[in-house]
């Protein structure tokens, strides 16, 4: 878990590479307010899992709650988790009692998920400035956002070779209540 009442931001040095065990992860914002900032443009940063005799299986990014958490030149290898709750590789869960969160996604790569690669739920979003996501050999759903956050899919993404080569785009109850444009990025 990563946060805590005052807020808390974890910080991930470029070139750095982050192991887990099978089915662990982050979940970013439990426990109170949290930011994940891995900024590896000066050197790629890796999370992968790591248990002895296993590839991969671990459990991937959950943020949760306000404040905007920042992933540049970030490589996720076989997320998702095994034996656990099935979980993307980067999910963005909308508490639905405040503000959800946000991320920042620069040339990021998802390769060999498990379950998905990228949920975004309710009134989770990608921040101003996304761009290239990179999602290969996911076995399911390559991404799931809702509809309103549809317009700002990191611009000049690719996906392929997933089970599932689609953007599921997710209408909640309710009604649109913003104009959007549904452009092909």
């Amino acid at each position: 878990s990563v946060g805590g009442p005052g807020g808390v931001v974890l910080t991930i040095e470029p070139g750095t590479t982050v192991i887990f065990r099978l089915d662990a992860g982050l979940d970013v914002g439990s426990g109170g307010p949290g930011r994940l900032v891995a900024d590896g443009t000066s050197g790629l940063i890796t999370f992968a899992g790591g248990d002895i005799g296993v590839t991969g299986g671990w459990g991937g990014l959950t943020f949760r709650g306000p404040g905007q958490s920042t992933l540049r030149h970030v490589n996720l290898k076989l997320c998702g988790g095994l034996y656990g709750t099935p979980t993307p590789c980067i999910a963005l869960r909308d508490p639905g009692t405040g503000p959800a969160p946000t991320i920042l996604l620069d040339s990021d790569s998802i390769l060999g998920g498990t379950t998905a690669g990228l949920v975004l739920e309710g009134g989770a979003r990608f921040a101003p400035g996304s761009r290239r996501l990179y999602l290969f050999g996911v076995h399911g759903l390559a991404a799931s956002v809702p509809l309103l956050a549809a317009p700002d899919f990191p611009v000049g993404s690719e996906i392929r070779t997933n089970d599932i080569d689609e953007v599921l785009l997710v209408y909640s109850v309710g009604r649109v209540t913003q104009s959007i444009t549904l452009g092909n990025p």
